[in-house]
């Protein structure tokens, strides 16, 4: 099958079939899918926010993707899983689909587009916590667990690391070395 078709054919399987897309997914090389769905769902929230932030929306995104990606592999291997990271961007990036919807349940406006809007939240996070389960062959329940752990681990190491900066500075304040 041509790639296009391909590419057709799983955002249509992770929209209406996820868990027989989403395991078939894990088996195939689909990184590079995947960052495409993150650019194009991007690019469809810069759209709704306004076209001027569309370079700054996309590789934040992208960067995010990875990261959130990257996270979870790492906690995944403290854990004794080895994860694939390619497995995980390429099911995390197409798991990134509902958000498409988005800016179309916003437009309604009212309660009724705010009811949906925050359907699409939960639909997008629902996803995500699927293909990180899928991808580490685990439970849901563990994964819903071990996301607020990536996180947490994450404000930690930036709290460490921010705290020593200044403890460094201080400590050269009190020796009157010179600022850098």
């Amino acid at each position: 099958m041509l790639p296009l078709f391909t590419l057709l054919d799983d955002i249509y399987g992770v929209l209406f079939l996820p868990q027989t897309t989403l395991t078939a997914l894990r088996d195939r090389s689909v990184a590079f899918a995947g960052a495409l769905i993150i650019v194009g769902v991007n690019i469809l929230e810069a759209l709704r926010q306004g076209i001027d932030t569309l370079l700054t929306t996309i590789l934040a995104s992208l960067v995010t993707w990875f990261l959130f990606s990257y996270l979870l592999e790492r906690l995944g291997h403290a854990l004794g899983k080895e994860v694939n990271l390619n497995r995980l961007l390429g099911l995390t990036g197409f798991s990134s689909l509902p958000w498409i919807f988005f800016a179309p349940a916003l437009n309604l406006g009212g309660s009724l587009g705010t009811i949906l809007a925050l359907a699409v939240v939960a639909w997008f996070l629902t996803w995500q916590v699927w293909a990180v389960a899928i991808a580490l062959e685990a439970q849901v329940v563990r994964v819903i667990t071990l996301i607020p752990l990536a996180f947490a681990g994450s404000l930690v190491s930036i709290t460490i690391l921010i705290k020593s900066f200044s403890t460094l500075s201080e400590i050269g304040n009190l020796l009157h070395l010179p600022q850098v």
